[in-house]
């Protein structure tokens, strides 16, 4: 997770480990790598999606920076378990990577836009990093589009909850946010796509982030009605008894291509 303030627990193997454990989001086969490209993963961590990707590159390569040495090591135990040589793992930060400018063909950044100290110098970053006519491939989770004051209120909860546990500079964006950093950083949006993952189960396993998304519906369960009323129109309902957890609803993530201006 580069770049990421609260770097803290992904400085452990032992915790890299644990969360190589956890149900893998899928998604690379959106990033599309293809023959002899060089590609960047911008916050790679364990591996998950560049060695997902790997297959695909029999002449290309593919440098993984992340800040959390635990993630890296245990990124490193994974390569020489595939024996992927065309993975080069490299300790560094999104908002400065440790790459020469133009030197790749595609960046991607997988589920961490949201954990970025400044998304938007990591953003300008990836586009020192392209060639003419490179590719940014993001991939992150997006909350619903405030309209009012209720939305506003309930976007500051959902930050606020998950902040506890990752840090000040976590922050999930609407769509319209994520495009505007984009745009920002003078990259044209080439596609966009929003998935929504639907649920109607027991308990938070394989939902993304889970137990967190299940603080958030406690606490604005304890607030105002209107919020909970409209959290549960937005996002999900959490029905709690004495012997279960039942969640029933959608989380939404956003999927965009930017290429630099030839």
């Amino acid at each position: 997770m580069a770049g990421q303030t609260g770097v803290g627990v992904y400085e452990s193997l032992e915790y890299a480990r644990e969360f190589d454990l956890r149900n893998v989001r899928q998604g690379a086969h959106a990033m599309l790598a293809e023959g002899d490209e060089r590609l960047l993963d911008m916050a790679t961590g364990t591996g998950r999606y560049a060695l997902q990707l790997l297959p695909g590159l029999p002449r290309g390569s593919l440098i993984g920076v992340d800040a959390g040495r635990g993630m890296l090591e245990r990124a490193r135990e994974k390569r020489r378990e595939a024996q992927a040589r065309r993975y080069y793992l490299v300790l560094g930060r999104a908002e400065a990577l440790p790459v020469r400018d133009g030197g790749v063909d595609r960046a991607f950044c997988a589920f961490s836009l949201h954990h970025f100290t400044d998304p938007l110098a990591a953003v300008r970053e990836a586009r020192r990093t392209l060639r003419p006519g490179g590719r940014l491939v993001v991939l992150d989770p997006v909350l619903k589009p405030v309209r009012d004051e209720l939305d506003a209120a309930i976007q500051a909860t959902i930050n606020r909850v998950f902040q506890q546990t990752h840090g000040p500079a976590f922050h999930f964006m609407t769509l319209a946010e994520l495009e505007g950093i984009l745009d920002r950083a003078g990259l044209v949006a080439r596609e966009r796509e929003v998935y929504r993952l639907y649920f109607d189960q027991e308990g938070p396993e394989g939902i993304p982030m889970g137990p967190h998304w299940v603080e958030v519906a406690r606490a604005l369960q304890s607030g105002a009605p209107q919020l909970k009323a409209r959290f549960e129109a937005d996002y999900f309902t959490c029905t709690e008894t004495r012997h279960a957890l039942r969640l029933r609803g959608e989380l939404s993530f956003a999927l965009v291509t930017c290429t630099i201006p030839a």
